[in-house]
């Protein structure tokens, strides 16, 4: 590939030659150090490459060895600006498009920010810009050691920050502290208890922190307490010396039924696409919105679909400009009636989307107890879902005054 481009840049010409003894001349050319390259040998005519400088020197040999030669075409940059010597505008387009590309070069024209994960890069990008950092910005203009600096103090949680120039590119690496915002919460938390956010059976408790109120296979209402934060101090006699609050904290799993009731009509809408459709591109240049497509209104139901795509000119650098398509399809209802066997069907659906709602939430199902009953008019489905779930809401602890410690010469007055 290098060896081609470096042949295209000085220039090259692919020569026809015919002897029925070629051997000669090649050994000629070889002896007078002419390069010749891509040789091919096409019935009794050879046809090969040679640099401009070599072809040059090929006359006198070719005259010595009496052979017949032509250039079949000339090919290479020397070649082309000879061609286009008379067409200025294109040379002055050249020169215009290369002191352009000269210019841009000093400036930055992509931002690229990498191993952030709780400050997002839009925010990160727009605190940049509210330090006069962005894009267009010239090279010259930027301070690598400042940037970095200055995202350090706006962000509390960034540890380490490395600013460099690669191009046209600003490339910030971050670091940040994950735990440090988990030590601010845990610093930040009150002494609290849990209670029961609803009505059920614990099945399972494991606790971290505070004295459990509520056991396995113990009911429990909305309300009741079930770890408590607060944790009595006791002496050798068992008594309370003091009292210490905590952070109750425990993985409690509660058993409880919910109702589950879903209908719908076994006579329903259908939609029918006639196959006809049309279709629209828009262009949206700021504020400003220009469209080709839907001249004639149709009249008629239909399902209409809009897709966008931004223009970005790198990463993080958006353009003004969005390309739209919008395809609409029309379609026209017809009535149709659901079998048993697919609202039974479409029934099993739509408690399963509302399993998967449950389970999203951390709910695991248990037992499902609900029953699908089908008459002429209507499907319904009725009955309980026992689920089981991590509970624990946590309330506020009601701190009392400690009690003054006993001494020994209280105990010796006492007695």
């Amino acid at each position: 590939m290098k060896e081609s481009l470096l042949h295209y840049r000085k220039g090259y010409v692919l020569v026809e030659a015919c002897h029925p003894s070629p051997e000669r001349f090649l050994n000629m050319c070889s002896y007078h150090g002419i390069h010749i390259y891509d040789l091919e040998m096409r019935e009794d005519k050879l046809f090969m490459k040679m640099d401009v400088p070599d072809f040059l020197r090929l006359r006198p040999l070719c005259r010595k060895c009496r052979i017949c030669f032509r250039v079949r075409e000339k090919r290479g940059l020397p070649f082309f600006f000879y061609r286009n010597k008379k067409r200025k505008a294109f040379l002055a387009g050249i020169f215009l498009g290369s002191a352009l590309l000269y210019i841009m070069s000093g400036h930055i024209w992509n931002i690229h920010i990498e191993g952030n994960h709780k400050n997002s890069t839009p925010v990160i990008l727009e605190f940049l810009e509210s330090q006069k950092i962005t894009h267009g910005i010239p090279i010259r203009k930027v301070s690598c050691s400042e940037i970095a600096a200055a995202v350090r103090q706006n962000f509390p949680d960034v540890t380490w920050v490395s600013a460099k120039i690669v191009g046209t590119r600003l490339m910030l690496t971050i670091q940040e502290n994950p735990e440090k915002e988990i030590l601010e919460l845990v610093q930040e938390e009150e002494p609290c208890s849990l209670i029961a956010p609803v009505s059920g059976k614990i099945v399972e408790i494991v606790t971290k922190r505070g004295v459990p109120q509520i056991f396995p296979g113990d009911a429990c209402e909305k309300g009741d307490l079930l770890v408590s934060g607060c944790i009595d101090i006791k002496n050798d006699s068992q008594e309370v010396i003091r009292t210490e609050y905590v952070t109750a904290q425990a993985d409690i799993l509660l058993e409880r039924s919910i109702s589950y009731e879903d209908s719908f009509p076994l006579v329903h809408e259908e939609k029918e696409f006639t196959g006809e459709s049309r279709s629209s591109i828009g262009v949206w240049a700021g504020s400003c919105f220009a469209e080709t497509g839907f001249l004639q209104k149709k009249q008629g139901e239909s399902d209409l679909c809009v897709e966008q795509w931004p223009l970005y000119l790198t990463e993080n650098f958006r353009l003004p400009i969005t390309i739209q398509k919008k395809v609409e399809h029309f379609y026209t209802k017809k009535e149709e009636i659901y079998t048993k066997s697919e609202a039974k069907q479409l029934a099993l659906q739509k408690m399963e989307s509302f399993h998967r709602k449950l389970i999203e939430k951390g709910v695991q199902i248990y037992q499902n107890n609900v029953t699908i009953e089908t008459d002429e008019r209507i499907c319904r489905s009725q009955g309980t879902i026992i689920i089981r779930e991590y509970v624990g809401e946590k309330v506020p602890v009601s701190m009392e005054p400690a009690p003054a410690e006993r001494t020994i010469l209280d105990e010796s007055a006492s007695h």
